[in-house]
């Protein structure tokens, strides 16, 4: 039988045991109808990964002891945060899901004069804690409130997807040995001309992606791409 991976917050451990409540334990104990003895490995945060054996399963709460605590090195050296333009309910659903898969490690809706008002943040953070599962990540994506384009902070080097750049590709932007990166990718529609402006003016390194244009979830998804890929992570 498969071995799952759930998340259980660094709260849940103590010693050599998890107690596990909420929505994992629920999903053991309800939907995957798991016993006493079952293997499952849990991940809380903190780089390793645990092999545990069921011990006791409760009506809401799943008590595992561990068997064996491994280091799980899947995460990206370089740390980057995606401050994505608020696009539909199902496109953020896409973002979230493929950027926790390649590694990012916060999101942040953004609003701007293109986006979406919908937001429905819980729903995102289901989106990204099953995305984490699923490949094997360490730890669990941040996925922020919304802020307005302004409200962008500027501690590290940031670079934005801008249709109206013609010429400066990711080839011309040097990493260097940054280990923080932030990106900003409009929603549909991209960023008004004012944007655009705005965010070079603060320093922001505009890029283009191609010739074509691509829809939000697909910009998100190739910068992060790219940029993974440069920085020699991937």
């Amino acid at each position: 039988m498969e071995i799952k991976r759930f998340y259980a917050q660094k709260s849940d451990r103590v010693g050599s045991t998890f107690n596990i409540g909420g929505d994992e334990a629920h999903h053991m104990i309800r939907v995957l109808r798991y016993k006493v003895g079952y293997k499952i490995i849990v991940f809380d945060g903190t780089g390793y990964d645990y092999y545990c054996t069921i011990r006791e399963l409760g009506k809401d709460y799943v008590i595992a002891d561990i068997d064996e605590k491994v280091i799980n090195d899947a995460e990206p050296k370089v740390y980057l945060r995606l401050f994505q333009g608020i696009a539909k309910s199902d496109k953020m659903d896409v973002i979230v899901q493929k950027a926790v898969e390649l590694g990012v490690a916060e999101i942040t809706p953004v609003i701007t004069a293109r986006s979406e008002k919908d937001l429905k943040l819980e729903k995102l953070e289901k989106v990204a804690l099953s995305a984490a599962k699923q490949c094997g990540a360490s730890r669990l994506t941040v996925i922020n409130e919304p802020i307005y384009l302004s409200e962008i902070p500027f501690e590290n080097l940031v670079i934005f997807a801008n249709e109206n750049e013609e010429n400066r590709t990711l080839r011309d932007v040097t990493l260097g040995k940054c280990t923080k990166i932030d990106l900003v990718v409009g929603s549909e529609g991209g960023f008004t001309e004012d944007e655009g402006e705005e965010l070079s003016q603060k320093g922001a390194v505009a890029v283009t992606l191609g010739k074509r244009i691509l829809r939000a979830e697909t910009a998100a998804i190739v910068l992060s791409s790219l940029i993974l890929y440069k920085a020699g992570v991937i």
